[in-house]
């Protein structure tokens, strides 16, 4: 029997084994999709949400002023998600933290149903389901409980009525959906702009009294008018300064012209761009101005900010699937002849499938295998359902309950939300994650003062009767300058420090007994012992010991930091992250052999690092080894160009070697790529100016460094022998 024979005798059979796995294909994506969603709850922000919510539910009225903080107490706020919050907390109260895990399934299987019969018609299982799991990476990293999921909600099925029954009666649906979503979330605004667009492109006039009650409906919410047009003053004020754009993460744009073929960075993102873009083009015989002007409104929303993807994806993939059945209905005909009749089509389509719900089965396998090591409870935690401890400063807030530490407490802006779902009514905070409510001028002495401005903080201190700092280090940004100038003021002792936060209490007769009772000298710290009989054979990421041994070393304490590295390699020998700290501390202490043998391992086990071998390079250095320092630099700053620190190095190695005019060269290009006139650098550039004998130029650096550090002996002195030269 021929192999053509043979697919025709099959085919038939082929055909209904298609259907059987297009249908399995289907159930193995929403399952990902459930894998996805069922992480373990570790939003920050969830905590004021549900406080929030229980707030309102026990005394059955809307908050319109802030209970929570000390700094900003009683004033007006704009509570625009409150009905989120009640929706939360209801679920939380009935179901625990799985049942806020529960909601958020429920919210996005549905997006995810909707968007799916919108690509159903021309019944290409295999062309959705890719379409759909491009479209599940581009929301995964906004898969957490926030109100945003409503918002991604109503934009679905604004576009699916507007898209779908426009001429029916459903479009009147629209207004009252509207009064729901206005009382959400912010983004409620997005409604109104999705009729607009569907009202401009469209002979339809029933578009503009809908868009007109849509409008209307906004102003029905507890702050009327006011909350209305709070989403306009908000955007206003971003415009005009744009301090917060830089501020909250979620508010950086996703790429600039630099990182656009980037492939690293938010491949799907990009991927979905030129896809729906080119689907226009597929679909050019029916090109619709609707679609293509609702596409690129939200294309240009989702490059000003990172959080504004998930409403281009969905956007994108709904465009997609319509441009593809449009075409695809045209030419239905056509196509199913040319397809069907071809005796690889089935068994190739076959193939496919089963390779793609591998793909999609291995996803959720990865997902559903995240574990880490709880080094409290010696156990190891699944990253699926229940609350992740590890996002948050449980053991820190435990203690400052339990011993009643001291109202006016400064906390970082990470573990606001958090202290207000623990504590209050018992404490209130000194900020949180409204930024819009706490404004400009608030967020600028907040980071100032974390960026350890002596001013700044003393300011605070004065104006909030500050008697201790929180300084959280459950996420990646601790505030180590703040840290470090508390650490070196007398005023203020260190009574809590954990892998979760460090604690100073204001050195006064109030705090005496607390600070008597836990006071703990850093610098005599020595790092927890690692129990290996409970820990066995297994090898986990020593994490506690890194973030503790990281805090140690930015603050200065240089010994007790490499305590914490030891006990890390005991847990895991090849960590990396625990020999690039023994040699950063081995630097710090002079040490230079040790640094150079730490560092260079650190390198070994992660190449890909440059800012690890930026400090080989100047450990060598260190040792005169001005040569292979050199031959280190070379191809991070090929990597790197405007990496200033680097340059930095090699101005030091070609100093040394007394090429002067070289090293002249790359230190005045480390001060052009510094964002801050950086002491040390125009230090460097100015005494190597005096070594090439050019006096005029190096005085002026001097005076520089001079405005930086004014009690600087060392710079006076240069200064004044300098100008009795000249």
């Amino acid at each position: 029997m021929s192999l053509a024979t043979f697919l025709n005798k099959i085919n038939p059979r082929l055909k209904k084994a298609n259907y059987t796995i297009s249908a399995l294909l289907i159930i193995i994506l929403f399952f990902v999709l459930m894998v996805h969603l069922s992480k373990e709850v570790s939003d920050l922000d969830i905590w004021l949400h549900l406080k929030s919510g229980e707030q309102m539910v026990l005394y059955k009225q809307i908050l319109l002023n802030d209970p929570f903080s000390f700094t900003k107490e009683s004033q007006p706020w704009i509570n625009h998600e409150w009905l989120f919050q009640i929706l939360t907390y209801t679920f939380y109260n009935k179901f625990g933290f799985d049942g806020l895990i529960l909601m958020q399934n429920i919210v996005f299987i549905a997006i995810f149903i909707i968007i799916f019969v919108m690509g159903l018609r021309n019944r290409n299982f295999l062309f959705v389901s890719a379409m759909l799991f491009i479209l599940l990476l581009n929301l995964s990293y906004r898969f957490t409980i926030r109100p945003d999921m409503f918002s991604a909600l109503f934009l679905v099925l604004f576009i699916l009525i507007l898209k779908e029954k426009s001429k029916s009666r459903y479009l009147y649906l629209l207004p009252f959906l509207q009064i729901i979503w206005t009382n959400l979330h912010g983004f409620f605004l997005l409604g109104p702009l999705v009729i607009f667009i569907f009202a401009l492109t469209q002979k339809n006039k029933r578009l503009w009294l809908v868009l007109i009650t849509s409008l209307l409906a906004t102003i029905i919410n507890p702050q009327l008018i006011k909350g209305a047009f709070y989403p306009f003053v908000t955007l206003s004020q971003l415009f005009k300064d744009k301090f917060i754009l830089n501020f909250v993460q979620e508010l950086e744009k996703p790429f600039g012209l630099k990182t656009l073929f980037n492939l690293k960075d938010w491949i799907f993102y990009k991927a979905l761009i030129i896809i729906s873009l080119f689907s226009f083009r597929f679909n050019q015989k029916r090109f619709n101005r609707t679609l293509f002007l609702l596409w690129l409104i939200f294309f240009l929303l989702s490059l000003s900010a990172i959080r504004n993807i998930v409403y281009f994806a969905i956007v994108a993939t709904i465009v997609i699937f319509y441009n593809a059945n449009e075409r695809f209905s045209y030419d239905q005909k056509l196509s199913n002849e040319k397809l069907t009749k071809n005796k690889y089509y089935y068994i190739a389509r076959l193939f496919l499938i089963l390779a793609f719900s591998l793909c999609m089965i291995k996803n959720a396998i990865l997902n559903m295998g995240c574990y880490y090591y709880d080094f409290d409870s010696y156990k190891f935690k699944s990253c699926m359902w229940g609350i992740s401890p590890r996002n948050f400063p449980h053991k820190a807030v435990d203690f400052i309950l339990k011993e009643k530490l001291p109202q006016q407490l400064f906390n970082d802006f990470n573990s606001g939300s958090y202290l207000i779902g623990r504590s209050f009514p018992l404490r209130k905070v000194f900020i949180d994650g409204r930024t819009e409510f706490y404004g400009n001028n608030f967020l600028k002495e907040y980071k100032q003062a974390a960026e350890g401005d002596k001013k700044t903080i003393e300011g605070l201190i004065d104006k909030y009767k500050l008697q201790g700092f929180l300084l959280t280090m459950c996420m990646s940004n601790f505030d180590e300058k703040l840290a470090k100038y508390l650490f070196d003021n007398t005023k203020w002792k260190t009574v809590y420090f954990n892998d979760d936060a460090i604690i100073f209490l204001k050195n006064i007769p109030e705090n005496k007994n607390i600070i008597k009772k836990f006071h703990i000298d850093l610098k005599a710290w020595h790092a927890p012992k690692v129990m290996i009989e409970k820990l066995g054979p297994k090898i986990t990421y020593p994490t506690s010991f890194i973030k503790r041994g990281n805090v140690l070393k930015e603050i200065g304490c240089f010994k007790a930091a490499i305590s914490e590295a030891k006990e890390a390699l005991k847990i895991m020998p090849n960590c990396a992250d625990a020999f690039e700290l023994l040699g950063s501390c081995y630097l710090a202490l002079k040490e230079y052999g040790l640094a150079l043998e730490n560092y260079r391992i650190a390198v070994a086990l992660e190449p890909q690092v440059l800012g690890w071998r930026n400090k080989f390079a100047l450990a060598l250095y260190k040792l005169g080894y001005f040569r292979e320092a050199e031959m280190q630099l070379y191809p991070i700053i090929k990597s790197r160009p405007k990496d200033a620190e680097n340059y930095y190095a090699l101005a030091l190695v070609y100093r040394k070697q007394n090429k002067l005019k070289k090293a002249e060269n790359m230190i005045s290009r480390a001060c052009g790529y510094s964002k801050n006139n950086d002491f040390e650098y125009l230090k460097l550039w100015a005494d190597i100016l005096l070594e090439l004998k050019d006096y005029n130029k190096a005085v002026r650096l001097y005076k520089l460094t001079q405005q930086i550090e004014p009690q600087n002996r060392e710079i006076r002195e240069k200064i004044r022998k300098i100008e009795k030269t000249l």
